[in-house]
């Protein structure tokens, strides 16, 4: 499953072998196995809305449980199938995009304007204020390279 949504039926009969104090824990466990196993992602984040249904059910956990995998590129989200959450969360990403999208736009507007203040300041010359970063870069490359040399040295004589 590549990036998108897929329903599944989870099956949670294994947890009935689990006493009923741990059967909640066994049963996360097992959700976030099968999420796993179906959704080849590296990570899984359960919803509130999963985890507060087998709280509630947590004395008689049900057999089967209906959930919805969202999948973001190694992350995979479950959430009960058709709930609120799984709305408000594909909301959220969608600003977030938008926010991201202004955002690169802005730094790119900003990049050519400060190419062609660039050129602009080469024609005058150089103001004192970067005159002033100039020579902070300078000393902290030095100082960078003062570190390495000292570092190399402790490498060698181990």
């Amino acid at each position: 499953m590549r990036e998108g949504e897929a329903s599944f039926v989870v099956s949670l009969a294994s947890v009935f072998r689990q006493p009923t104090s741990k059967r909640v824990r066994k049963a996360v466990k097992e959700i976030k196995r099968f999420a796993v196993k179906h959704s080849k992602a590296e990570s899984v984040f359960l919803g509130e809305e999963v985890n507060a249904f087998l709280s509630k059910h947590s004395k008689n956990i049900p057999r089967r449980i209906d959930v919805t995998v969202l999948l973001e590129e190694k992350k995979a989200r479950v959430f009960l199938k058709g709930s609120k959450e799984i709305e408000e969360f594909k909301k959220r990403k969608e600003e977030q995009e938008k926010d991201r999208k202004k955002k690169r736009e802005e730094k790119a507007e900003a990049k050519k304007e400060g190419k062609e203040e660039k050129k602009e300041g080469k024609k005058e010359g150089k103001t004192e204020e970067e005159e002033a970063k100039e020579a902070l870069r300078k000393e902290k490359k030095e100082k960078e390279k003062a570190a390495r040399a000292v570092d190399i040295k402790r490498k060698v004589g181990r």
